[in-house]
């Protein structure tokens, strides 16, 4: 989910007319914004090494701060807001820009066929995440209300099918692509065609040999 806001904000930079914002999209800023990514990261998940052990056969998380941290910091947070928010507006700002541009070709063909291909994952992120981010909000808000078993078996239902529902966003990328890109469709139909053939396969020349004259190919 990471790369996909990061993605998206890419696509908002590489699409502005404005030229200063053009120049934050470099590739010495990708390597240092990954490296930042992966300590962020590495570093976050460190606490829970310390607060997460095993007690009655059950491997829980058993600080109340962390719980409450982990609840509505790390769950709702980072992994909700922060990324359907930046998602959905610089998504759209990037359509804009797309729209707003009085001559599709000051962008090259690749970088409108990405965005392209980055639009469409961003209508597939929010179909699939949003709901769930809305549940949870629903059960963070209602935690401390009673509720019969009836109504706690439906929750767990809805929150099972909202939680399958928001795994198609890490499963359904390749198919997205192949929707929205007419360039990737023929590079994934040219490398089916072509599966098992060999193109560098060197053929043998056959040579007729003339007596007393030279050799024919």
């Amino acid at each position: 989910m990471t790369c996909e806001w990061l993605a998206t904000i890419d696509r908002f930079l590489i699409t502005s007319r404005s030229a200063n914002l053009r120049q934050l999209s470099k590739i010495k800023w990708a390597y240092c914004i990954s490296a930042g990514v992966v300590i962020f990261w590495t570093l976050k998940c460190v606490p829970d090494l310390i607060f997460t052990y095993i007690s009655s056969n059950v491997c829980d998380n058993y600080n109340n701060i962390w719980v409450i941290y982990y609840t509505y910091v790390n769950n709702w947070f980072f992994y909700t807001i922060l990324p359907v928010f930046t998602i959905i507006v610089f998504g759209t700002l990037a359509y804009r820009n797309m729209r707003t541009l009085t001559n599709t070709r000051q962008l090259q063909g690749a970088d409108r066929q990405l965005t392209h291909m980055i639009l469409g994952q961003i209508i597939l992120i929010i179909i699939t995440a949003l709901p769930d981010a809305i549940f949870d909000a629903y059960s963070s808000a209602s935690v401390s209300v009673y509720k019969t078993a009836e109504q706690a078996d439906v929750e767990y239902f809805i929150f099972n099918v909202l939680n399958s529902l928001g795994n198609v966003t890490y499963g359904s990328g390749f198919y997205v692509i192949l929707i929205v890109s007419k360039t990737f469709r023929q590079q994934v139909k040219h490398f089916f065609c072509c599966f098992g053939n060999n193109p560098n396969a060197v053929m043998p020349a056959s040579t007729n040999v003339i007596p007393g004259g030279a050799n024919t190919v």
